[in-house]
Parts: C-alpha cells; structure tokens; sequence
C-alpha cells in the first residue's frame, strides 16, 4: 500500500466508528487501489452526487445501522445536525496528501505517478534544507534524540537550536513553521502540545531521488564526501533511508575505494 493511500485509510478508519461522511471534492476515491482498501477491510462505499443521494443514503444505509460504510460525497457538503451523531464527517483532498504541491496541477493524474510524487519528499526536504539552514539544523538534532528514545519535545529543541542561533523572536518564528512542515512531511507526528514523534526509516526505492538526497545530504554537511561504513548513521539518513550508492544511471556521485574500508561517495569530478 502507498503512503498517500495509508493516510487516508488512517484517517477514514478510526478504531471509535465503521460510518463515515467524506467530502473528496478530488475524486481520490475513483482510484481502485483506494477503493480496493476500503472493500477488503469491508466497507460498503457509496457515491454520492446530490444532497438528495446523501440524505437518501444515510437514512437506508448508516442511520441506526452497525455496517461498516464510507459515503462518498463530490461536492462541498455539511452533514446535517442529526447525521453528526451518527458518522464521521471529514475531508480528503490533495492538499492533505502532497502540501508542497499545487493540487490544481495534480488533478488527473495515476495512481503510478502520484506515488512518484510522494517519493520526491526527501527532495522536497532537501531543497526547503539547503534555502534554510536552520531546517536542517533542527533535523540534525531531532535524529539524535530519536537515536535513542521515541518522543522529542520542542521545547528541548528550541534549547539546543538556541545553542547554535541565539534565542530570539525570530527563532521562535521559525520553529513554528519548521514543525508544521516536518509533520506535513510525514517525517514526525505530533503526539500532544509539543511532543512529536519519528517516522523513522522511510525507503528511498527511485535511485534517481536516492542520488539527488545523499548528493543534497553532501553538501548540507558542508563536507566533500560521506564514508560508506557510517552511511547509514548520517543524521538524515535516518528519517529517510537511500540504498547504497552506486546507483543504476548516476550522474552526480561517484564511489571511490579506500583500502579495507567500504570507501567514500562523492561528487563526481568534472573531466
């Protein structure tokens, strides 16, 4: 299962109700793979055009019933004050799935392609790292706590980036719209008010974004190389997760030997 699929199943599957009300006003349940989700976990689903079709709907299908069923509803819609007791009311779209994206641009595209989208965050990170500092700053240390334990507050790292930029009000502005971002991301969760914890371990499986990020990962690091015997405990790499380099096509990097040791990936050297 993709991981823009898992999300809304997640969110559309709560563990304290089988009825739900959804407004998809991007037509994400036309694809199969989402419907086939929803049916194997047995959910009936219906499609809803009309005010009428909702109501028609609710009252045959959800009022009083224990079935687990989605209502599928394609247009801008508020469930009325005697359907709230009885479902989930809530929304999908694109701008929950891929927030970096223009959602207008995505429209009508596969099911292929919108998985290739999702493989572009490491990149999406990369490229919002390398315009501000700071991010990857903080990123460096949140993969340290996590290393060892499973929650890392903001507060602690607010201390420890205060360390490194001083504290001030523009810090604090950052901080608040660093977070937002990594939870957007999928790179953390937000547990309560100020605690977060890691999605940790996220494949890379394109070698062509595989390459851009340790290449991007390089060059964060302010370094001209990384040894392949501690690749895999660079602090990015442990939110995101490329295969050893080399890779199938690579054009930027290249992997030198160095005696006993696995060797060094670096910049490819322009001939």
């Amino acid at each position: 299962m993709s991981d823009w699929v898992k999300k809304i199943t997640e969110k559309l599957m709560p563990a304290n109700t089988s009825r739900v009300l959804v407004v998809d006003p991007d037509g994400l349940f036309s694809y199969t793979i989402l419907q086939k989700a929803f049916l194997d976990a047995g959910y009936a689903i219906h499609s809803c055009k009309t005010a009428l079709d909702v109501r028609r709907v609710f009252e045959l299908e959800l009022r009083g019933v224990g079935n687990k069923v989605i209502l599928v509803v394609d247009f801008p819609y508020a469930p009325h004050p005697d359907m709230r007791g009885e479902v989930l009311a809530t929304s999908i779209g694109y701008r929950d799935l891929f927030p970096y994206f223009d959602a207008a641009a995505l429209k009508g595209l596969s099911y292929n392609a919108l998985c290739t989208l999702n493989e572009l965050k490491p990149l999406v990170l990369a490229i919002i790292a390398g315009a501000y500092p700071i991010f990857s700053d903080i990123l460096g240390i949140l993969a340290k706590v996590y290393r060892v334990q499973e929650l890392a507050s903001r507060a602690y790292a607010t201390q420890k980036i205060g360390d490194l930029y001083g504290s001030n009000r523009t810090l604090a502005v950052a901080l608040d719209a660093v977070f937002p971002m990594l939870v957007d991301l999928g790179i953390i969760t937000r547990e309560k008010v100020g605690v977060y914890r890691a999605v940790s371990g996220i494949e890379i499986a394109d070698e062509r974004v595989a390459e851009l990020f340790v290449a991007s990962v390089i060059r964060l690091s302010g370094g001209k190389h990384i040894s392949l015997d501690d690749f895999e405990y660079r602090d990015w790499h442990f939110f995101f997760k490329p295969k050893m380099p080399p890779y199938i096509g690579q054009s930027i990097l290249t992997v030198t030997a160095s005696g006993a040791r696995q060797g060094y990936v670096e910049f490819r050297k322009e001939k």
